[in-house]
């Protein structure tokens, strides 16, 4: 039936270090990321008051954070932030419900495991869109609201970010056919190894 083994039927024990090391890597570039941006708020001044008006905060999260209504005000750039975000929102809980069948020893074949993958494959090709189309309008468009009396706000940290947004989508995509080339097309009365 339809479906697939997480990892690409690699021995656990052979990989688990070195994807650990990793993980414990990137958190820790995240964590001084974090430390940095605190530090610099501390420098700024006095500290704000950040539990009043609960409701409206709450709100506010959920307005601005979640459905990103603020990013809609312009359509372009709108659509643009959200093919990325709401991509990657999906993505997130992909790869936890991913990682939830890998460590459960639970798995999901056959009709809700297509229903799932085309889910992930629809939102990694938004995501990729939402890239294209934010290189296109940064760098070949140029609108006026992207530059300050004529320089450009466009910093080096821009096109690195959306290159590595991009460089992770497409070897997702990439990844994904060098398993099916190899391991082929699933025979729907073929047991699984799992």
């Amino acid at each position: 039936r339809e479906g697939r083994e997480v990892f690409w039927n690699i021995p656990l024990p052979s990989f688990e270090i070195i994807l650990f090391a990793l993980t414990a890597v990137a958190l820790a570039i995240m964590a001084f990321g974090i430390y940095r941006r605190w530090l610099m708020w501390k420098a700024m001044g006095k500290p704000e008051v950040r539990d009043d008006n609960r409701g409206e905060r709450i709100k506010n999260l959920l307005r601005n954070g979640v459905v990103q209504l603020s990013v809609w005000r312009d359509t372009y750039p709108g659509i643009i932030h959200g093919l990325i975000f709401f991509a990657f929102f999906v993505l997130i809980w992909g790869a936890a419900f991913d990682a939830f069948q890998f460590y459960s020893g639970i798995h999901f074949n056959g009709k809700p495991y297509l229903i799932f993958s085309a889910i992930m494959e629809i939102f990694g090709l938004a995501a990729i869109i939402g890239v294209l189309l934010a290189i296109d309008r940064r760098y070949v468009r140029k609108p006026e609201r992207l530059s300050y009396k004529g320089v450009s706000d466009t910093k080096p940290d821009d096109a690195i970010a959306l290159l590595m947004i991009l460089a992770i989508m497409v070897t997702g995509f990439l990844l994904e056919a060098l398993r099916i080339s190899a391991t082929g097309w699933p025979n729907p009365a073929e047991k699984l190894p799992y």
